[in-house]
């Protein structure tokens, strides 16, 4: 990893995840799944995940990632429900078309080890709290991240305008984490300052 570069999610993805999976497909991204399934002796799971294929099929057989809204979720149970089948089946499909989401397909270049996220901007839309959350949560103990921030872990709520995405991301970011407060004056305005002087 080269150092001393600035953070962008754009640069992240392109350099350090790369997809496994060639068939973008949700078709093919379940049958991968359930091809790693079988080659690990877990059948009855691999035909889990065939079956909800087949049943998203049965229900859209255009269904793709982008048409996926709560919406179409709600639609989909109502389907289900209709041709018999149980809240319960229902649910371990969608937990199941859970798991194919791209993002979960998403792995770790080997070696990669630590993300250095310097600071958080919302203002002008560079990132949006969900992004952050997104990328936070598919990083969460699969890499190591250092984060410095002016803001205290109290401020998110108010800077993010979202007390339960604030929630979660600090729950993500302080699980087992090293706080390290640093006061005293700043270094960069101490430079500022030689530099116009």
């Amino acid at each position: 990893m080269r150092q001393n570069r600035d953070f962008s999610f754009d640069a992240f993805e392109r350099e350090y995840i790369k997809q496994k999976k060639t068939d973008a497909s949700i078709s093919g991204y379940f049958e991968d799944k359930a091809s790693d399934l079988d080659s690990l002796n877990k059948y009855q799971t691999a035909t889990l995940y065939r079956a909800t294929l087949n049943s998203l099929l049965d229900y859209d057989d255009k269904i793709s990632f982008a048409k996926i809204t709560p919406k179409y979720l709600k639609a989909y149970e109502r389907h289900m429900l209709k041709k018999g089948h149980t809240y319960t089946t229902v649910g371990i499909y969608l937990r199941n078309l859970k798991h194919i989401s791209p993002v979960a397909s998403f792995t770790l270049i080997p070696g990669f080890k630590i993300i250095r996220i310097e600071t958080f901007h919302f203002k002008d839309n560079v990132i949006s709290k969900f992004q952050l959350f997104n990328f936070i949560n598919h990083l969460h103990e699969k890499a190591s991240l250092i984060v410095t921030t002016n803001k205290s872990p109290q401020e998110w709520v108010k800077m993010l305008d979202d007390e339960v995405i604030a929630t979660a991301l600090l729950d993500r970011i302080l699980f087992h984490c090293e706080v390290v407060r640093l006061t005293g004056t700043s270094y960069r305005l101490e430079n500022r300052k030689t530099i116009f002087n």
